[in-house]
């Protein structure tokens, strides 16, 4: 819960929190969601709330990145882009606002151009456009940060200044993966020949790809297997690993934008 606490010191909801945890543990779903219905109406309606199992059986943790995310401490954007050019932009700069910090410019111009080329893939936006900003926000000792929650497709992120950062790169807490922005890639480098075939079947389930294609793939290593967080490109290693890999390497992702 070490993350959860800082982040409720971060934006001052000591006070709130506590109802919260209170109200939850007392409250059936029906009178909890009407109790607290301003925040949860964000993303749920009454039925949602009330019909899904999990609903009763949120930790601490849970419920408090679901408030955070209701009084916009947290922002949301599609993994496959913007909804309005600078959405993300924006919100970041009404987070700097509201931490007294007026001094930081962020840019995009350039990013935004080569999108409007057709030169980034869809669902290559938005990461490279976390990893720009945080660039320019880490000379200020600010870090933008994401949650996962595996729920959804959307991002979840806000800002934090360089207390106990280290709390957060591909962290989990509760089931929820706290991420940096910055894109790590990992390589299958080598495999066990005894589990060759474990390893083409692998590649063909992950990749989305034919078994001809990923015996190709087996045969021509090292290879490139997914670019992501922390997080997403630790767990690909383990299932490598699993999967027979007896080498990967893990680098961090320099973009050229």
């Amino acid at each position: 819960m070490e993350q959860i606490q800082y982040l409720i010191s971060l934006f001052k909801i000591e006070e709130p929190m506590r109802k919260i945890f209170s109200d939850y543990n007392t409250f059936d779903n029906e009178v909890f969601y009407k109790t607290h219905k301003k925040w949860l109406s964000k993303q749920y309606d009454l039925d949602d709330w009330c019909l899904n199992q999990e609903s009763s059986s949120k930790t601490s943790a849970q419920l408090a990145i679901e408030y955070m995310i209701g009084n916009l401490y947290f922002s949301t954007v599609d993994w496959s882009g913007e909804e309005y050019p600078g959405q993300v932009k924006k919100y970041l700069n009404q987070r700097l606002k509201a931490m007294g910090i007026t001094n930081v410019k962020l840019d995009d111009k350039k990013l935004r151009k080569t999108v409007n080329e057709g030169k980034v893939k869809r669902g290559e936006h938005i990461p490279l456009l976390f990893q720009l900003f945080e660039n320019q926000l880490t000379q200020f000792d600010i870090h933008i940060l994401i949650i996962n929650l595996e729920v959804d497709d959307e991002y979840k992120f806000t800002i934090v200044d360089n207390s106990h950062i280290d709390l957060f790169d591909g962290t989990n807490c509760a089931e929820i993966s706290f991420e940096l922005p910055v894109l790590y890639k990992i390589y299958l480098d080598e495999i066990d020949n005894g589990k060759r075939v474990d390893m083409i079947l692998h590649l063909k389930k992950t990749m989305e790809i034919e078994t001809k294609q990923a015996r190709l793939i087996v045969d021509k290593l090292p290879i490139e297997i997914v670019v992501g967080w922390k997080s997403t490109v630790e767990k690909a290693k383990k299932l490598l690993e699993d999967s027979g890999a007896t080498k990967t390497t893990m680098v961090k992702y320099i973009s050229a934008i």
